[in-house]
Parts: structure tokens; C-alpha cells; sequence
């Protein structure tokens, strides 16, 4: 074979193995998160629900329900919270701090 035909085929090999190479590592499903407690808490009679999992580092899910709203009864207002930490009681404690500041920036509102 001639030098061009060698380099086209190398080419075409090299793309073929970048492709399965791709393709393996979009096929790949992430690690299973592993879910924390629930924690339950109160701050000035609202209810707060920090809801802790486990990918690569910690991180929470952080609900609130006002005083007249029942969390058996309502979804409650999710929080936007993105903090990480390395273990479960720090990402619960600064979920919590979070609910806490929402709820008196709330309260200072009305």
C-alpha cells in the first residue's frame, strides 16, 4: 500500500476509536447518589426539611413551610441552594443556616 492509503486508514482508525471512546463515556451512568437523614427542624414556627445526598460530595435539598401551611398537606417552597461540603453534618448546617436566613428575610418582609 502507498504512504497515503497507510495514512487515510490510520485516520479513520483513530476517529472510529475516539468515537467508541465518546460513546462509552456518554453511555456511562454517574454513580447512585446516596441519600442522608431527613432532618426536621423549626425556626420561628416555620418548619424546615433538609433532605441530604451523596454523589461525589454532600449536598442537600432544602424545603420551608410557613407557620399555616402543613408539610403533609403542601410541597413547601423549595430553596435554591447549592452548596457542597465533605460531610453530611456540614452541608445540614449550612442548609440549615440557609432556611433560617430565608425565613427571617421573610419575616421582615410582612
Amino acid at each position: 500500500m502507498k504512504a497515503a492509503a497507510w495514512s487515510a486508514l490510520a485516520a479513520r482508525f483513530v476517529c472510529a476509536v475516539v468515537a467508541a471512546a465518546l460513546l462509552a463515556a456518554c453511555a456511562s451512568t454517574p454513580p447512585p447518589a446516596r441519600s442522608g437523614r431527613v432532618v426536621m427542624s423549626q425556626h420561628q414556627r416555620w418548619t424546615i426539611r433538609i433532605v441530604p445526598t451523596m454523589t461525589d460530595r454532600w449536598r442537600a435539598r432544602v424545603q420551608v413551610w410557613p407557620p399555616e401551611v402543613s408539610p403533609q398537606t403542601s410541597g413547601g417552597i423549595n430553596l435554591h441552594f447549592t452548596e457542597s461540603a465533605s460531610t453530611e453534618s456540614a452541608v445540614v448546617q449550612a442548609a440549615t443556616a440557609s432556611a433560617r436566613r430565608y425565613i427571617d428575610a421573610s419575616r421582615s418582609t410582612q
